[in-house]
């Protein structure tokens, strides 16, 4: 239904570049850290890393933001910035001048920009469709970030396997830039209810803070998410390590991991789309959550390449339908004027995961960095248990349908 309007197709055909530019440095950067700069698997999360912190720490000031100015054109500069940071670091690859200092500079800038960007992407959408038709536009603008974030580094490895590194770099610079582009052209209905306009910038973060720990339901999937974002998404960053020291992959073997992660993610989406969840949206919510954490924790204890590429389907597959599930919940219970501040800290689940790799591969070197990602994993499927257990509001919660 939601594509059925002119300026969401736009939009979508935007968010689409974008996303998929933003998701490439998990293999792209990541296999070309790990494999031509032969770093360390600490220092290959790292990368990424620099990426979330600025995301973290400005995930609810990005939210007011978005609640008080024009979302359209917080987009197009923050896409606009990323694709000249993004050029800069082509040329650098491609001229043999890219190190660890240009990577990083990079990931901070990227990552500033992309928590700036989070919550207006949200915050637009009640401006380019009808109300009617928000469960369509939730979920297909959902399908990109879930589909994305796994086939994005899916499609990266396989064109830096084919055609070598500057081609894969030079993928990131044109998705943002057709993403600034688009959004130069979109036109969107004007604003709607802005936040209390007499409340300073703290007050109205405290304000979104208290909202959230005050509705039990939010608070929960918040809570849910960020744990299986941290903890178990960790072995997307550290994808490339496993891939290399572990399983000791090919160029062509790491980019059909990643794909076949990637396609699991794309089908988990249609099949949500499909899926009638009205009246099973928690249940699903917990059980894809102890599925992906099974497959991970088979994963790292797994040798054989053609078997691992089946766990990462079903990976790819489980946690599709857990963070769809969620975001549908959030999207349509959030007030318009609390919308920007509450996505800002939605907006932390997309982020979290080179943190939580960070911390994983901190803890291999210790123990090794398949039972690392053991652990991690482990803790996914305990805390989804556990939250379900000790949360009527998210047992009672009939997710609408998806359609």
């Amino acid at each position: 239904m939601a594509l059925s309007y002119p300026a969401y197709r736009l939009y979508y055909a935007g968010l689409i570049g974008r996303v998929f530019a933003l998701t490439l440095r998990f293999s792209v950067i990541g296999w070309f850290a790990a494999s031509f700069l032969e770093l360390s698997p600490a220092w290959v999360a790292a990368l990424p890393m620099a990426s979330s912190i600025p995301t973290i720490l400005l995930s609810l000031p990005s939210g007011v933001i978005a609640d008080r100015y024009d979302t359209q054109k917080i987009l197009l500069w923050t896409a606009a910035l990323t694709a000249v940071i993004s050029w800069i670091l082509w040329i650098a690859v491609t001229t043999n001048q890219a190190g660890v200092t240009e990577l990083l500079i990079w990931a901070v800038l990227a990552g500033v920009f992309a928590a700036i960007a989070s919550p207006a992407q949200n915050a637009i959408l009640p401006r380019l469709i009808d109300m009617r038709a928000m469960t369509s536009a939730v979920a297909l603008t959902s399908m990109v970030w879930n589909s994305m974030r796994v086939a994005g580094p899916a499609i990266g490895a396989a064109v830096i396997t084919v055609f070598g590194f500057g081609a894969g770099f030079i993928l990131m610079p044109i998705g943002f830039t057709i993403s600034a582009i688009l959004l130069i052209i979109l036109k969107p209905k004007p604003e709607g209810e802005r936040a209390d306009s007499r409340l300073s910038a703290s007050g109205q973060m405290m304000e979104g803070l208290r909202f959230i720990v005050r509705n039990r339901l939010f608070f929960n999937v918040i809570g849910l998410t960020f744990s299986f974002s941290l903890f178990g998404m960790s072995y997307v960053i550290l994808l490339p390590s496993f891939a290399n020291d572990i399983l000791h992959a090919s160029t062509l073997e790491f980019g059909l991991l990643e794909a076949a992660a990637g396609a699991g993610a794309v089908l988990g989406t249609l099949v949500i789309m499909r899926l009638d969840a009205q009246s099973k949206g928690s249940w699903l919510m917990l059980i894809t959550a102890v599925i992906f954490g099974i497959s991970i924790g088979l994963f790292a204890f797994c040798r054989l390449i053609p078997l691992s590429m089946l766990i990462l389907f079903v990976a790819g597959f489980s946690s599709s339908i857990f963070l769809n599930i969620g975001m549908v919940t959030m999207q349509l219970n959030v007030p318009d004027q609390m919308r920007g501040r509450v996505m800002g800290i939605w907006s932390l689940t997309w982020f979290l995961p080179p943190v939580g790799g960070f911390l994983t591969a901190s803890i291999a070197e210790f123990v090794g960095l398949g039972p690392a990602l053991t652990i991690a994993a482990s803790t996914v499927s305990v805390f989804a248990i556990l939250i379900w257990l000790t949360s009527p509001e998210l047992r009672q919660q009939k997710v609408k349908e998806i359609s």
